[in-house]
Order: structure tokens, then C-alpha cells, then sequence
């Protein structure tokens, strides 16, 4: 492409964005999928027998999990089991 043909300026930015927005959207619509299915299913875990992994807040578990909060908290906060969330963890379903 010539230096003449390429866009310039806010119009050039307006071009990318509309690529980029093309190229995004059918990967923005499969992650939607995704997550709806992972919702219906509880997760690519809910065969498993794990406790945590069943759980409808797995998410919020695994963020929990993730931040340091103690098992003993999480455990009271979901009603689950301080050694499911030991195995949970040591498995690394999250």
C-alpha cells in the first residue's frame, strides 16, 4: 500500500477500531456461549465429584481461593467442606 492510499489521522483510527471490532465479535460470541453452557453444566469440572467444582458459586470460590482468603472463611461463607476445598485445590480444577 502506497503512503497516499493509507487512511490518516482519526479517520484511520476509526478503520482499525472497525476491524478490530469484526475480528472480535465472533470470538466475544463464543465466550458468551461458553459461559452460559458453563452455567447450565456448573463448569468443565461438574463430572468430576468434586464438591467445589458442583458448586453454583464455583467462580466466586476460585476467586476466593485465589486471593488467600483462609478455607476455614470460604468454607463458612458457601457451605462447603474445608477438605473439598483442599482437594479442590490440590487437584487445580480452578
Amino acid at each position: 500500500m502506497s503512503e497516499k492510499a493509507r487512511p490518516r489521522g482519526i479517520h484511520a483510527l476509526r478503520v482499525a477500531e472497525k476491524k478490530l471490532a469484526a475480528r472480535l465479535a465472533p470470538i466475544e460470541r463464543a465466550l458468551a456461549v461458553s459461559q452460559a453452557l458453563e452455567k447450565l453444566v456448573g463448569g468443565p469440572d461438574a463430572g468430576t465429584g468434586c464438591e467445589v467444582c458442583r458448586h453454583p458459586d464455583r467462580s466466586a470460590i476460585d476467586a476466593a481461593l485465589a486471593s488467600g482468603t483462609s478455607d476455614r472463611r470460604i468454607a463458612s461463607e458457601y457451605d462447603v467442606a474445608r477438605r473439598a476445598l483442599f482437594v479442590h485445590r490440590r487437584k487445580r480444577h480452578r
